[in-house]
């Protein structure tokens, strides 16, 4: 019995010994500057986490597996865990960029995007998962943090495709795990007139863009018009395109017109990320006091959407690694603009393979997600780091 004790707290202590957390930071090997969403990940364990704007993270210590420092911009780097233990500061080396006259002279992205929906399970994974995720809100009043949430978020997706044809609920699933961080500051335009601070991105706009059958879809549909786009560049594993459009009358009432880069995967022709910039004309509302008069004008101006997917390399297919949505308004009071944006952004943290998540606690997708109960106890042990700007927010009195 003493031996079986003695054997169990030894586990125990080799568990925790190797099981320790480490902070990090990725930068550029020429510039010397920091690389953002940069992945770190175990592969084999499919688990790890993305550097933040200041191109630090914070790494579990896992013994036996080695680490991948990764980014689209970047050749790999492969750690070993003895490697690790000595590394404070990791260095990428930039990928040798160069166009190819053949790829330039026959790429047509709206054919592009349409083999990609075509042959999408054969580029992307087509089985049920659960990822342990970090999701982040902030909300920026000319450009000073006005709120900042961090949370735990489970999300069980049956495929890695929207089913249009069914309610969400039957191919999506969130629980929301620990909230680790909240704190908010009203917005005051004047003396005698301030705004309360909050979420202004709605769950549903949240969930549908998490996928990226639905943003190439939307993306080659009429709503968006006609793409011009070229080659930016290209090296041996992804090819790198820009695009536009014109200026388009939505349904609305107002005009939109969109630009951004898509990034291939030059052998499977997989995309691996997607940036979309919405302009904005002619949509503003006006608020108004009880004698009529107008007080405030709210003008939509745009908004940005960022999606990457990272190799899985036990089905060797693509699977959802970060999204991030911004969202961009001016408040306009007694003539003197100023700018509010609105920013969610959702990290995959670890990944695996799961037909159905526990019916318990599970997020009500009608309601928005601060309107539903969260876990007071951590439901995994990894998160984002947060950035030195958000530490020193949630510092201040």
């Amino acid at each position: 019995m003493i031996k079986k004790i003695l054997a169990f707290s030894l586990l125990l202590f080799q568990n925790y010994f190797f099981c320790q957390e480490k902070i990090i930071t990725v930068i550029d090997e020429e510039t010397l500057l920091p690389v953002e969403n940069a992945t770190v990940f175990y592969k084999e364990l499919n688990e790890g986490t993305i550097t933040n704007n200041d191109g630090t993270c914070i790494v579990i210590e896992r013994n036996n597996t080695s680490l991948s420092i990764d980014h689209l911009a970047y050749n790999e780097i492969i750690l070993k865990y003895s490697d690790l233990k000595n590394l404070d500061t990791i260095s990428l080396k930039s990928k040798v960029e160069k166009l190819s006259e053949v790829v330039v002279s026959n790429f047509n992205l709206k054919e592009k995007l349409k083999y990609v929906l075509n042959n999408y399970y054969k580029l992307y994974i087509g089985y049920s998962t659960i990822r342990n995720c970090s999701f982040k809100e902030t909300i920026r009043y000319n450009s000073e943090l006005k709120r900042f949430f961090l949370t735990e978020l489970k999300w069980w997706s049956k495929n890695s495709d929207i089913d249009y044809n069914k309610p969400k609920e039957k191919y999506l699933q969130l629980k929301l795990g620990k909230i680790l961080q909240s704190k908010n500051q009203n917005i005051y335009l004047n003396d005698s007139l301030s705004v309360p601070v909050k979420p202004a991105i709605k769950l549903g706009t949240l969930i549908n863009h998490l996928y990226m059958n639905h943003i190439i879809g939307y993306m080659i549909s009429p709503n968006v018009g006609e793409l011009r786009s070229s080659i930016v560049s290209e090296n041996t594993n992804f090819i790198t395109a820009k695009y536009d459009t014109d200026w388009k009358k939505t349904n609305e009432g107002f005009s939109s017109r969109h630009e951004g880069e898509i990034v291939f995967d030059r052998s499977t022709m997989a995309v691996v990320k997607i940036t979309r910039n919405e302009l904005r004309l002619d949509n503003e509302i006006e608020t108004s006091n009880k004698e009529g008069n107008t007080v405030l004008k709210t003008r939509h101006i745009g908004s940005y959407i960022e999606l990457i997917f990272t190799k899985n390399i036990s089905a060797n297919k693509y699977a959802f690694n970060m999204f991030n949505l911004e969202y961009y308004i001016k408040l306009i009071n007694e003539g003197k603009e100023n700018t509010v944006s609105f920013q969610n952004t959702l990290y995959a943290l670890k990944e695996e393979k799961s037909k159905k998540m526990k019916a318990h606690g599970l997020v009500d997708l009608s309601k928005d997600l601060y309107n539903n109960s969260n876990s007071k106890e951590s439901i995994f042990d990894n998160s984002i780091l947060m950035t030195k700007e958000e530490q020193k927010f949630l510092d201040t009195n």
